[in-house]
């Protein structure tokens, strides 16, 4: 029989394991395998008997999204798992190479907390304000569109100013034992470079992943005034294109797909194929953009970037907006037409 040299197995949860036995002989016909879990709760460990977990003996390398939940699953267990943060396609959520228009106000994917939900619910009754959030909590998405469905979500994020960021199963703590964790919602809507409004949750991994400043600007799960903090927040449309800016580099330098696939290559044994490593190339060409200044210039909004040491812009203006071209500084050649509005 065919002989590989890696087999990886990449689950949302534990009892995904299960699928595993509708292959037979997989172990004996891959020279390694590699497990990547999105989501192991403490709770379910301590709960739900360690015997799913069994089916892991096999692999080689077990790695586990929620970082958190690491040690309790090691100790039950006896494996040595570790922590493979969440990740997210970079190139298809970022907004560049260039830059629609943020028409939608705050967007919202899964529970939030009731309060913040009432209070931009009535802005969006009273006022010009488009609030985007889930009304069903069972979604249904037929096979053939799974592909669809993820575009539509990053179409939709790229496309918006705030986006809501709390610690993951956030209306439903009794499930988890008050575990916060850090979801994939948080690296989601930074790398479409939107701004995150809600909460750092006690994870942690978090300070690691997200170091950067106004990684997330507070709106407390009990908030009175969402209007209020909001209109704050929009007061300061500098501060807000340095964080949409910051957002979408650092995503694109740490925390898209291909830097967690490098790392389970390594964590195998394996090189990187040439596809791979163009796609790393690619990353640090749009992620070495850097944001120099934001400034109204009279009917104007004039946006400074800089790449590689030399600064270029070129302007060709409405009255809100400035196409920036980036070049190279090897080959100069445009790597990003980035279209940036007041916005």
């Amino acid at each position: 029989p065919r002989r590989y040299p890696l087999f990886f197995f990449h689950c949302s949860y534990p009892g995904d394991l299960l699928y595993l036995n509708a292959i037979p002989g997989w172990r004996q016909t891959c020279d390694r395998a590699v497990c990547l879990i999105d989501e192991i709760w403490i709770r379910r460990i301590a709960e739900g008997g360690t015997r799913i977990f069994r089916l892991l003996e096999p692999f080689d390398q077990v790695f586990v999204s929620v970082g958190s939940s690491v040690p309790a699953l090691n100790e039950a267990t006896g494996l040595a798992a570790r922590h493979l943060p969440f990740a997210v396609d970079t190139l298809t959520f970022g907004p560049l190479p260039w830059r629609p228009q943020r028409g939608i106000d705050v967007y919202s994917i899964g529970p939030q907390p009731a309060p913040v939900h009432a209070g931009l619910a009535q802005l969006a009754r009273e006022r010009d304000f488009h609030y985007l959030y889930d009304t069903s909590s069972v979604l249904q998405i037929a096979r053939e569109r799974r592909g669809d469905h993820r575009q539509l979500y990053a179409n939709n994020l790229k496309r918006s100013r705030y986006f809501l960021a709390y610690r993951a199963k956030v209306n439903q703590s009794e499930r988890v034992r008050a575990q916060e964790v850090a979801g994939a919602r948080y690296v989601e809507g930074a790398a479409a470079g939107s701004v995150l409004l809600g909460g750092v949750p006690a994870d942690p991994t978090f300070d690691t992943l997200f170091d950067w400043p106004d990684a997330v600007l507070p709106l407390p799960e009990d908030s009175a005034d969402v209007a209020g903090l909001i209109a704050g927040y929009d007061a300061q449309p500098e501060r807000l294109e340095q964080i949409r800016w910051r957002n979408v580099t650092q995503c694109l330098l740490r925390h898209d797909w291909a830097y967690r696939w490098q790392h389970i290559l390594d964590s195998a044994g394996l090189s990187p194929q040439p596809a791979l490593s163009a796609r790393l190339e690619r990353l640090h060409d749009f992620g070495a953009l850097r944001l120099i200044s934001v400034a109204d210039d009279q009917s104007r909004t004039v946006v400074k970037l800089q790449l590689g040491g030399i600064s270029q812009l070129d302007s060709a203006g409405s009255s809100s907006a400035v196409i920036v071209r980036s070049i190279h500084p090897d080959s100069h050649a445009v790597v990003a037409e980035v279209e940036l509005t007041d916005g």
